[in-house]
């Protein structure tokens, strides 16, 4: 009797991972309810007033849980962008290190003032100090090269010692 037998394959994810997924996915609804309410604040609205000024049957509870990161306002990100006026990546990407407020202000200003001019000298000074790190660590390549030249030289140069009876022996054969 002939029988066949189905294999199911079953994939699985290991708990670590499936947690790591998790966490992520809740990261990012944590951050994108961040960066709702900052821009909401920024513009002085209430949450019902945002809710408002979005298409459909939006209320302010809605807007709350958001911004509370309990649930990801995923078909409403367009409009959010809209009329928020910030673009749907200011809800997705992560939040700048602290202390590159200041930097990303320079560098997307237009005008070239004096803290913008230091900033550019500071990243010049940077490109040097870099192009000097590489050439010193080229140069203590280089010595280091030199100096186990130098070891193999006194290695191989030193004869080594022999005691007098051995000498003798040698000798000795030779003459013979």
């Amino acid at each position: 009797m002939n029988r066949h037998v189905k294999h199911q394959v079953v994939l699985s994810t290991p708990p670590v991972v499936a947690l790591r997924v998790q966490l992520v996915a809740a990261e990012h609804k944590a951050r994108a309810g961040r960066r709702i309410r900052e821009a909401r604040e920024g513009k002085g609205w209430t949450q019902r007033e945002l809710a408002e000024r979005l298409p459909g049957k939006v209320d302010g509870p809605s807007v709350s849980r958001w911004e509370r990161g309990a649930i990801y306002p995923e078909q409403y990100l367009e409009a959010l962008a809209q009329v928020l006026e910030v673009d749907v990546a200011h809800f997705l990407t992560e939040e700048p290190k602290a202390g590159t407020g200041p930097l990303l202000d320079a560098l997307n200003s237009g005008e070239q003032t004096a803290t913008r001019q230091r900033l550019e000298q500071l990243m010049a000074d940077v490109r040097l100090l870099l192009v000097q790190h590489d050439e010193i660590l080229a140069r203590l390549d280089g010595l280091s090269d030199l100096a186990q030249t130098m070891v193999e030289l006194v290695e191989g140069q030193a004869p080594q010692a022999q005691s007098p009876a051995r000498t003798r022996s040698a000798t000795q054969r030779r003459a013979s």
